[in-house]
């Protein structure tokens, strides 16, 4: 299991963070994802051997990488020496089974987030001719590529792995299986931290097993990907089929990392070579390969060594367990200061986090004389026998492997207390005095602060007074503070609703045209809604607004009186004689005839009836067309026009009278009923006669007595000769028919139709 250390956890205050593990996408021939791998055999008999390979793949959304292959290459080898193998057999084998694996649980830190490993498992079922051999068979699978932000190895982007194991002489004579790991190792592990990790594994009976970190096994290239094309099966291609030993070790970059320090750390993350067990503190972020080889002993012969390959992504983890208070202050990381005044009865507010993890809670208290108290309750409550200061302590999952704690100063002071009294005169205006009745039992008081409740504040003098500009309800508060820092404070609602000196502050005598629209706005500004007011206008209305508008409609003088009280019954009463002067307005008024106005009759005669008048001026729209008593007037054109008056008489007061007159285009239209078209200069052309003036169309037509169209014309100035379209063949004596249609300059219509004769 991965296990951090209780001491560890109290110094992570780094925030968590996911390790950044780009993974490209390059071609559906290669697949940036392989993060470890093994191969075991069980012998079944007889030379009958089941081969297990296990393929670790990185599977998060991010890593934008392929799958699982649905086949691989396995590659069956006997070794002739060292560096020489004969291929007995190259197969491809289909996926077994594929399945995620777990995150580890790391006791209460927070582990990134969208963690994906899965594991693909395939298998092959191999009878060895010839069984028991002298030489070693040895299986392999080569596949590139490997995640490209790999810490610890040079240029692992075209990298790829082998994962093999050999099958010794020994073994077959045996006939035994290789071990098999217990667990994987975690996906991730956090800086900082202890990294405890059993990486043991299970053999048969009587073997003894033996640990070390060993070189992870590179194995193909980029050949037949996008980068770099071709035979994607050589032994540089990013599937070898089959595969091509010798197996050459991955380079590490020197000479922070090697085969023995895939980490590095602080101390040096090793492995145990008899249990198995991987530990150390990894410093630097990032993501590591290493291997580790598990040597198979019996009676002191070597049967075989298991490889297993995998990847370490160490990150920053947060700690979801912190201890926290409410406390009056923070003296440093672990210390808080907390401070009670006037009440030996303390409550301190536990705001540790993340309630998700905390199982237990307890406060130990520290009353002097070697005499301890515990509390185990979620909230420090705690009555305390004296005045004084106090020592405690909380501690959150003590005990626990996910743990933190902190210290507590508490300081109970006796009380303090805020309090004054203020005075003024309520019936006239003055300033208002203040008496500083505050208190501190268990010091000096040091500070204080006045709010006069009007946007002023007084710090300096002990006792003020305080003048205000305006009525109304004022909260003042006082807030004091003596030398424990305890403080205090108290508000009181004063009232204050003077009867000021002046109760008008600009004279009101006013004289106007009536109506007079008053506003009596001259009240000093102390006055307002909230005194009794009376208002008495001299003129049979009155009001209790503070500041009403009046309306004087009829011509006198008028007197004010006002009385007010204030809320504390003080009264004070104002009388203005004969201050508002309303002056007699004329009226204006006048009718006209005609009443009925046109192009025809367009005289027009007014007749002035205005009352208590002198002077006139007469208007036409904007133009002054007369200022005599009647006037007349011509109508220059047709059309609709606003007739004003304005009467004025000796006070200077005016009124105005309007009327609306429309001077309306007549039109007048009549045809002969006969004509004489025998070129003698009289009576030879047919047409219409009238006053067509502003009219919009004109239409004149002429048939015979077929219906047959003769002429026509839009000219109301056109007529027609007697020949067809005014040119053709003259028509002879006899009947004949006309049609008019006019458009006024309104857009009434006119239709005039009827017969006509051609006489000789």
């Amino acid at each position: 299991m991965f296990k951090i250390t209780n001491h560890l956890i109290h110094k992570l205050v780094r925030l968590l963070s996911v390790v950044v593990m780009l993974i490209c996408f390059f071609s559906s021939a290669q697949a940036k994802h392989i993060i470890g791998g093994y191969v075991r055999y069980d012998h079944l008999g007889s030379g009958n051997y089941l081969i297990k390979i296990y393929i670790y793949r990185d599977c998060r959304p991010q890593a934008d990488a392929a799958g699982l292959d649905e086949e691989i290459a396995v590659s069956i080898f006997e070794r002739i020496n060292s560096g020489n193998f004969s291929i007995l057999d190259n197969r491809n084998i289909s996926l077994r089974s594929r399945q995620l694996v777990n995150p580890p649980e790391l006791d209460c830190l927070t582990l990134p987030p969208n963690l994906c490993v899965e594991l693909g498992y395939y298998e092959l079922n191999y009878r060895v001719r010839g069984w028991p051999l002298n030489r070693s068979i040895v299986i392999a699978h080569q596949r590139c590529c490997r995640n490209n932000t790999i810490t610890n190895l040079v240029s692992p982007e075209d990298t790829g792995a082998t994962f093999s194991i050999e099958i010794t002489p020994e073994a077959m004579q045996l006939g035994s299986s290789s071990p098999d790991f217990n667990e994987f190792p975690p996906t991730v592990i956090c800086a900082g931290f202890p990294l405890v990790f059993d990486h043991s594994a299970t053999g048969q009976p009587g073997d003894s097993l033996v640990y070390r970190f060993c070189s992870p096994l590179a194995g193909g290239g980029l050949r037949g990907s996008s980068l770099l094309p071709g035979n994607a099966n050589a032994c540089d291609g990013v599937i070898p089929s089959p595969a091509c030993p010798p197996f050459r070790p991955v380079t590490f970059r020197t000479p922070n990392y090697s085969v023995v320090r895939p980490l590095a750390g602080n101390p040096l993350v090793s492995i145990d070579p008899v249990t198995g067990a991987i530990a150390g503190v990894p410093e630097f972020l990032g993501q590591f390969v290493a291997a580790v080889c598990v040597e198979q002993w019996r009676g002191g012969v070597l049967l075989s060594v298991s490889r297993r390959e995998f990847q370490f992504n160490v990150t920053d983890c947060s700690r979801s367990v912190v201890a926290n208070i409410d406390a009056t202050e923070r003296l440093d990381e672990n210390t808080f200061y907390f401070r009670s005044c006037g009440s030996l009865q303390v409550d301190i507010a536990n705001r540790s986090s993340d309630r998700r993890f905390i199982r237990e809670v307890l406060w130990s208290l520290d009353l002097g004389n070697q005499q301890i108290d515990t509390l185990e309750a979620e909230n420090f409550s705690y009555l305390f026998p004296d005045y004084g200061r106090y020592y405690a302590k909380l501690f959150v999952n003590s005990g626990l492997p996910c743990s933190d704690s902190l210290k507590i100063i508490i300081d109970v002071f006796e009380e303090i207390i805020a309090d004054f009294a203020f005075e003024y005169d309520t019936c006239v205006l003055s300033s208002v005095s203040f008496e500083n009745l505050s208190l501190s039992l268990g010091g000096e008081i040091t500070t204080f602060e006045w709010d006069f409740g009007d946007g002023n504040k007084e710090n300096v003098i002990w006792e003020p007074e305080h003048s205000y500009g305006a009525s109304g309800d004022f909260p003042v508060r006082l807030r004091v503070q003596d030398e424990n820092g305890c403080e205090d404070e108290k508000t009181v609602l004063l009232p204050y609703f003077p009867i000021p000196f002046e109760l008008f502050i600009s004279p009101l005598d006013t004289s106007a045209c009536q109506p007079l629209t008053f506003d009596f706005n001259q009240l000093s500004p102390y006055i307002t809604d909230d005194y009794d007011i009376l208002w008495d206008f001299g003129d049979g209305e009155i009001s209790e607004e503070a500041r009403p508008v009046h309306i004087y409609n009829e011509p006198g003088r008028f007197s004010i009186a006002f009385d007010v009280v204030n809320r504390f019954g003080c009264k004070a009463s104002a009388v203005f004689e004969n201050n508002i002067e309303v002056l007699v307005k004329p009226q204006a008024q006048f009718t006209f005839s005609p009443t009925s106005l046109s192009s025809l009759t367009d005289f027009v005669l007014f007749n002035n009836g205005s009352i208590d008048s002198d002077q006139y001026e007469w208007y036409a729209g904007e133009f002054l067309f007369s200022q005599l008593r009647n006037p007349s007037l011509v109508s220059p054109d047709t059309g609709i026009y606003q007739i004003v008056l304005i009467a004025e008489n000796l006070n200077g007061c005016r009124d105005t009278a309007s009327v609306t007159i429309d001077v309306v285009p007549k039109i007048t239209f009549f045809m002969p009923n006969a004509f004489t078209p025998n070129g003698d200069g009289s009576n030879d052309i047919f047409m219409g006669k009238g006053i067509l003036n502003g009219i919009r169309s004109f239409e004149f037509l002429v048939f015979n007595r077929y219906g047959q169209l003769l002429f026509s014309s839009a000219d109301p100035e056109g007529g027609w000769n007697g020949r067809i379209n005014n040119s053709g063949e003259m028509q002879k004596p006899g009947v004949y028919v006309y049609k008019v249609f006019i458009v006024g300059p309104r857009g009434e219509n006119m239709d005039e139709r009827g017969n006509f004769s051609i006489v000789r």
